[in-house]
């Protein structure tokens, strides 16, 4: 009664009034009006073009991918509810001491950064693009330049070091316990729920031998597969914007959603887990990959686009030019350039057949017989009419018969089509040999 499902679902979809009841754009089809009227009166939502419809949990359960326990959980978690003991307070409830204790520390970052400790890095950071409603937004802070500062804070709130040290918050070095992040400006990692379960660290005022970034090692609330940076601040605008950008790396995300590309994500490193590609996949929107601009960020850009294709997703590709990463480009050329770039980007299939072509001499018959080879073998997962338009333009471009580009299509297929009948018998093989 508490849970108002005008309020809960305005936090994830623009809401307007229509009468007594308010209408959205339904996020669980391609929808280009508002097709779902939600009443307060009855508290409850209906789509009258895909049928979907329910109560507030419905839509978190439909919305988040999760279960009813865990939607439960989740409304209650936004209103301050706790369930455990039926008393609503105005603060949230965490969900156990390690978000309480992430909770603690995000805000002991954030007020250093506010000190006249933290002049320096807050001029690094204005210097980098980095506003204080950017700061504020993404609860960004700073690691004491002293080795034991948090350590010590802790003491006075009766925490166990050694839990401290498995959730990534201290070092335990011969027996004695050290702050990880010392003397770094520190980005915290929220879950798909937005507590903080980890940070990244950067140095900021030009060591020597120190390496870059720091992040929080893996622990119990911490896998970095199963987090995307700034997925729970930026569904929403994801939503809006019927795209996401997936970037490298949180500076990225940052700098991107400062300039106004708050449709944004970043990976916890280059590669991409099948959690995460879940994650993409529940958002139901075409993904823009824009990664780093360096021959790991090519190499990811096919093998990530590879997996996002094949979980069955719209994948576009964003390579930028004349900058190493989004947060360089943004800063040398600007929001217009960067939008530009957003606008049209190429298909996956089309980056992937350019990407082909690199480093072959077209005059060479051996290298067109590799090129069309290739390109060939990748269309097995794709529509027909794909293949046709490929193989087409193949044809007219080097003057081949298209019958002939159809039989080699043909025998690709028919290939790829055997490999699982292959596999589980070679399996059985070897299991009878080593049994």
């Amino acid at each position: 009664s508490k849970a108002d499902i005008v309020e809960i679902i305005s936090g994830y979809l623009n809401v307007t009034a229509k009468g007594k009841n308010f209408v959205a754009v339904c996020p669980f089809h391609d929808d280009h009006s508002p097709s779902l009227v939600i009443s307060r009166e009855r508290q409850i939502f209906n789509c009258f073009t895909c049928q979907t419809g329910g109560n507030v949990f419905s839509f978190i359960m439909k919305y988040e991918n999760v279960s009813f326990p865990e939607a439960v959980s989740i409304v209650a978690d936004k209103i301050g509810f706790n369930l455990s003991t039926g008393i609503t307070r105005r603060e949230n409830i965490k969900k156990g001491p390690e978000y309480e204790i992430y909770d603690f520390a995000t805000k002991y970052y954030a007020n250093n950064l506010l000190t006249s400790f933290g002049t320096t890095a807050r001029k690094y950071l204005e210097k980098r693009g980095i506003t204080e409603e950017t700061i504020k937004e993404f609860n960004i802070g700073l690691a004491s330049d002293s080795k034991d500062t948090f350590y010590e804070l802790s003491k006075s709130k009766n925490w166990n070091a050694e839990n401290l040290t498995k959730l990534g918050l201290l070092n335990n070095i011969g027996g004695k316990y050290y702050d990880v992040f010392i003397n770094r400006i520190v980005f915290p990692i929220e879950n798909v729920s937005g507590d903080v379960v980890a940070f990244t660290g950067r140095i900021y005022n030009g060591e020597d031998n120190t390496a870059k970034y720091l992040n929080t090692k893996e622990t119990e609330i911490f896998k970095k597969g199963e987090i995307l940076f700034n997925y729970h601040n930026s569904k929403k605008h994801i939503k809006e914007k019927r795209q996401v950008i997936l970037v490298e790396g949180n500076m990225d995300a940052i700098k991107l959603s400062s300039k106004g590309f708050k449709n944004v994500v970043a990976l916890m490193g280059v590669a991409i887990s099948e959690y995460q590609i879940q994650m993409l996949a529940r958002l139901k929107v075409p993904i823009i990959l824009m990664l780093d601009n360096d021959d790991a960020g090519l190499k990811a850009t096919l093998k990530n686009g590879e997996l996002l294709k094949k979980a069955g997703l719209k994948v576009d590709v964003v390579r930028l030019q004349g900058a190493k990463d989004p947060d360089e480009y943004l800063e040398k050329f600007g929001i217009e350039a960067m939008q530009s770039f957003l606008d049209h980007p190429i298909s996956y299939l089309d980056f992937k057949i350019n990407h082909l072509k690199e480093n072959k001499n077209m005059n060479s018959v051996e290298d067109v017989k590799t090129f069309i080879d290739e390109v060939v073998s990748s269309l097995n997962d794709e529509t027909d009419l794909t293949k046709e338009l490929i193989t087409s333009k193949i044809s007219k471009d080097y003057n081949i018969d298209l019958d002939v580009l159809r039989k080699m299509l043909k025998r690709a297929d028919s290939k790829d089509k055997k490999l699982p009948e292959v596999k589980p018998a070679l399996e059985k093989k070897r299991k009878r040999k080593y049994d």
